[in-house]
């Protein structure tokens, strides 16, 4: 709804990088969409993840810039 709301750096970053990769896409990210001041709203939109990941045609995950070691374990994980 083009209201501003201020942002971590991670999610700026990771906004940042997937806008460009999923223009026509809609992204939905917790920090934005739930209003982390109500422990009510977050208690009832906690309940509903499982739910709204499931719908999801594509579920990303952005912990943040990978280094060296990030590379590493993603590199044993496959390999499990």
């Amino acid at each position: 709804n083009r209201n501003k709301v201020q942002s971590t750096y991670n999610l700026f970053k990771a906004l940042q990088t997937l806008v460009i990769r999923f223009l026509d896409s809609y992204l939905w990210n917790d920090m934005t969409c739930i209003n982390q001041k109500d422990i009510k709203e977050v208690n009832v939109q906690v309940a509903i993840m499982a739910k709204i990941y499931a719908a999801a045609h594509r579920v990303i995950i952005w912990l943040e810039k990978s280094d060296e070691e990030t590379e590493r374990c993603l590199h044993l994980h496959r390999q499990i």
